[in-house]
């Protein structure tokens, strides 16, 4: 293939790469897809969760053959303290299927992702696995290709969807040198409980599953969390901390998730299972203000390498941001070949894109809760403020109080301006 050009080539098979692959060769494109692993999905850890809506898009009818785990009709959030936890529960009993508009469903990536490779290449993708690109191919400032270890594959256009880490959009200069403030490290394990023990333990049904979002311990009052996501015979269960916080923490990541399967909450849901398999990962969560350029003379970046996911604290997006960028990419990059014109001006339309699917204006809409969340207090204070209340509320002693005078006390401990101004950075935000 040394001498062939492609129309495009699209750099990682992770969901925003197969997405713009899957798009790009429907519509009659040269698509090559290169994937350094020797299997998509087989380096990822990423959540649990995808919301539906944008896989339907995508593959109209995905909910046939996609190996979707358990739709999502249980979401809970629970501040944690080391003893204690307070928990917000929402449950809803539609019978919608995985493919209706307001659908999510858990997923494993490992299966998740060849399929979706696989998708890319019954649309007619070429799929090349173990093709680790270590650079792209520069010809007068304009990007014609990639260079493996021992391969050169040229094209008019090139995706990168490399992830996170992004390091060849780094080598151009659209995307700049990471700061830890903006991105979070995670560390999740898959634990095998069977499905049967996971209907008991979590209320469900066959088929139904649940998303737990924990705010509090174990992140030491650092920014962070933990998740945890139901799928048909397993749990994924994580932390994420600031990556900021992580290099200044004396208690690693690795360690939180330890503490975190010890508290008197998750450890029985968690006892007698089997850890399939443990992984890291590195989140961007700085939000709009921190995309890079998405656009070079021939070169579009999409997916986590563009930034473009969104942790709101009570729920996490990113692939369905992943999906609709791919498409998003994909289809300027049609109509570039139309056009015969694959400029950086040309390909700048991929923002336009961006805005039809609904990915900038969610960007922009919640650009202030990556700073939001940047309160020390929302991760110590609240958590133990909330636990204390809750505690004294359903304590019966030798007197008794109205419930607004211990509201009233613990609204003090916490200091009314302190709780004024985060409400009201709250509602900006949000």
């Amino acid at each position: 293939m040394s001498g062939k050009i492609f129309d495009v080539i699209v750099v990682g098979a992770g969901i925003a790469g197969s997405s713009a692959a899957i798009t790009a060769a429907r519509a009659g494109l040269d698509v090559l897809l290169l994937e350094q692993a020797d299997t998509p999905g087989k380096m990822n850890m990423t959540g649990g969760r995808i919301y539906t809506r944008a896989l339907k898009k995508l593959l109209p009818d995905f909910a046939a053959t996609a190996p979707l785990q358990r739709r999502v009709n249980r979401e809970r959030l629970s501040v944690l303290t080391g003893d204690a936890a307070s928990t917000l529960e929402y449950f809803h009993d539609r019978q919608d299927s995985a493919d209706s508009a307001a659908a999510s469903c858990t997923v494993l990536r490992k299966s998740f992702d060849p399929w979706l490779a696989g998708e890319a290449q019954k649309s007619g993708a070429k799929l090349l696995l173990s093709q680790r690109v270590n650079s792209l191919i520069d010809r007068e400032g304009v990007c014609c290709g990639v260079k493996t270890g021992t391969d050169s594959f040229h094209a008019h256009v090139v995706i990168l969807a490399e992830g996170a880490s992004s390091l060849l959009g780094q080598k151009t200069g659209l995307v700049k040198k990471h700061d830890p403030a903006d991105y979070a490290t995670g560390a999740k394990e898959v634990i095998r409980l069977g499905a049967e023990v996971i209907n008991e333990r979590f209320n469900c049904k066959d088929g139904e599953g649940v998303a737990w979002m924990f705010l509090g311990y174990p992140s030491t009052g650092q920014m962070g969390g933990g998740f945890l996501y139901t799928n048909k015979d397993s749990l994924s269960l994580g932390m994420v901390l600031g990556m900021k916080d992580a290099q200044e923490s004396k208690v690693s990541v690795l360690q939180m998730l330890a503490d975190f399967k010890k508290h008197p909450l998750i450890q029985p849901l968690i006892q007698g299972g089997e850890v399939l398999s443990h992984s890291g990962h590195m989140v961007p969560e700085g939000g709009y203000d921190t995309m890079p350029e998405l656009v070079g003379n021939g070169l579009l970046i999409v997916g986590d390498a563009a930034t473009l996911c969104l942790n709101l604290g009570y729920t996490i997006r990113g692939m369905d941001l992943a999906i609709l960028s791919g498409m998003a990419a994909a289809n300027t990059v049609i109509r570039a070949k139309k056009a015969g014109n694959y400029s950086r001006e040309y390909l700048w339309s991929y923002h336009d894109e961006l805005e039809r699917e609904n990915v900038l204006p969610d960007m922009k809409l919640y650009k202030h809760v990556p700073g939001f969340l940047h309160n020390e207090r929302l991760f110590s204070t609240y958590p133990k403020l909330v636990n204390n209340f809750m505690q004294d509320l359903f304590t019966v002693d030798n007197g008794s109080e109205p419930a607004w005078k211990k509201i009233s006390r613990y609204v003090q401990k916490a200091g009314i301006l302190h709780i004024l101004k985060d409400v009201w950075a709250g509602i900006k935000s949000f």
